[in-house]
């Protein structure tokens, strides 16, 4: 078991009581180690992989990620925002089979679940991932439970973005800041 798996293990047994505790020592240990996310096996295994797994949805690896963009040596879902013509006002890239629960100004919010590695032993609270476009993240407490109340779907059957996929969503998320509509396409979570 390499060092970060290790460390990463230790922060989870360590603080799994004190949920204030454990976000602090887990955004401290992203700034320097980076934090496990799930993405999909591109060609080659990327050197820094922790996991391979071969799920029903395809196969995944578990990587240590301190940034989330298009420059990652590995591949993530890309997020579309677009305007009503369909041109592209934003992408973001975030880990495979995660939902997106909100939208605030330039940061997605999605479900992040913290465990221990190569354990199945997850804890019973749900976490936010807050990604900004340019791929910077935190993970956060979760104190909002009406995210998913804010989306409805749209009609882009115009718009070729992703259009080859089975697993197409075009969604509009309200803003939680501006109440404005926001319209993102993406591949919906394999479930």
């Amino acid at each position: 078991m390499d060092k970060n798996r290790k460390s990463w293990n230790k922060i989870i047994d360590s603080n799994h009581n004190s949920t204030q505790n454990l976000l602090r020592e887990v955004n401290k240990f992203k700034e320097t180690n980076g934090i496990p996310i799930y993405s999909y096996k591109g060609r080659f295994l990327p050197k820094n992989y922790i996991e391979y797994t071969e799920p029903p949805c395809g196969s995944e690896i578990i990587t240590f990620e301190k940034k989330l963009n298009k420059s990652s040596n590995i591949t993530l879902n890309k997020i579309y925002e677009v305007q009503n013509d369909g041109k592209v006002i934003n992408i973001w890239f975030i880990p495979v089979n995660t939902s997106i629960i909100g939208i605030s100004q330039n940061s997605l919010m999605l479900e992040y679940e913290i465990n221990k590695l190569c354990y199945f032993d997850p804890l019973f609270e749900k976490f936010l991932m807050r990604i900004q476009v340019n791929g910077e993240f935190e993970i956060l407490k979760n104190n909002d439970n009406h995210y998913e109340k804010l989306q409805k779907d749209f009609s882009c059957k115009t718009i070729k973005i992703n259009a080859e996929s089975q697993y197409r969503q075009c969604k509009i998320l309200f803003d939680l800041k501006t109440n404005k509509e926001r319209k993102l396409i993406f591949d919906a979570q394999c479930t």
